[in-house]
């Protein structure tokens, strides 16, 4: 074997060698099993934020909160402050319905904190008379006070507002207080002086009746009611055709007269044609 035979051999059996430690390698490499991948980090989330107590500016904003705090101040709601918070509500686009809701809820709050507040001898703290229904005109959609005859608005006359045939229901319970006398001669007897139950029935009826707030009923009730109230001439107290229970029930009937006068004073200011109405009615009871 010659020379470049031999360097052929070594070359070949050099190539073989590497050859197996390529393929020794790669086995190795195969048989170890890879490291896991790291796992990413999980970000805690952030812990929740408590509620808020409420807007600081309260659900209305802070003019209109102002308003309802300051008209509930003294645990009572007149009608005159109800008016106002309705239309400063309306005029800022609020719910009137659920604004109700929310002023009847607080004026609740505000009452049952002051009760608490008070000494229990005091007693329970005094019912508020500031309740009443907010109306609307049904002309213009104005909201109109209550015992208005005549939107200031659009002029639109209201007809039977609030009790409807009041009067009429008023005059029927005092002739059926009055045939409750019937049969009872000690009762008809006692009339004539004025002290039984049916005349005391009857003041009390008459002191109690609501003011009516339309129109016709105001004008229905003093043509009814101001010849009952009148004082009456000498001659005919001298012929005996005033009885004691008239006499009795005289200053009743005018004091109910003097109150429904006045409120129609108030409210019915704007119509010159009923007010002239009122104002003879007013003469005929010597009411200034």
């Amino acid at each position: 074997m010659g020379i470049f035979d031999k360097l052929k051999d070594q070359a070949l059996n050099g190539l073989n060698e590497l050859q197996e430690k390529v393929n020794n390698a790669q086995n190795q490499q195969s048989s170890v099993t890879p490291p896991p991948a790291p796992q990413a980090q999980m970000t805690p989330p952030p812990a929740p934020q408590p509620l808020q107590s409420g807007n600081s500016e309260g659900i209305y904003g802070n003019y209109m909160e102002h308003l309802i705090d300051m008209a509930l101040a003294d645990g009572e709601l007149t009608e005159k402050e109800k008016q106002v918070l309705f239309k400063k509500a309306e005029a800022n686009g609020i719910d009137l319905d659920e604004f109700e809701m929310v002023l009847d809820a607080r004026l609740y709050e505000k009452q049952k904190a002051t009760q608490i507040a008070k000494p229990a001898a005091q007693g329970a703290a005094p019912k508020s008379e500031k309740y009443g229904d907010v109306r609307k005109c049904p002309g213009c959609g104005a909201i109109v006070e209550s015992f208005t005859t005549r939107c200031p608005d659009c002029g639109f006359e209201f007809n039977n507002v609030g009790t409807i045939s009041s009067v009429t229901a008023f005059f029927k319970k005092m002739e059926q207080i009055e045939a409750s006398r019937s049969g009872s001669l000690f009762s008809g007897i006692a009339a004539g002086f004025g002290m039984d139950k049916v005349t005391q029935q009857k003041s009390t009826l008459i002191a109690n009746f609501p003011i009516p707030t339309s129109k016709e009923d105001i004008l229905e009730f003093l043509t009814l009611a101001v010849p009952q109230a009148k004082d009456m001439g000498f001659l005919e107290t001298m012929k005996g055709n005033v009885t004691q229970e008239q006499k009795m029930l005289k200053p009743v009937w005018k004091r109910k007269c003097e109150q429904i006068i006045m409120k129609a004073r108030l409210s019915m200011k704007d119509d010159k044609a009923t007010m002239e109405e009122i104002e003879k009615f007013a003469k005929e009871l010597k009411i200034k």
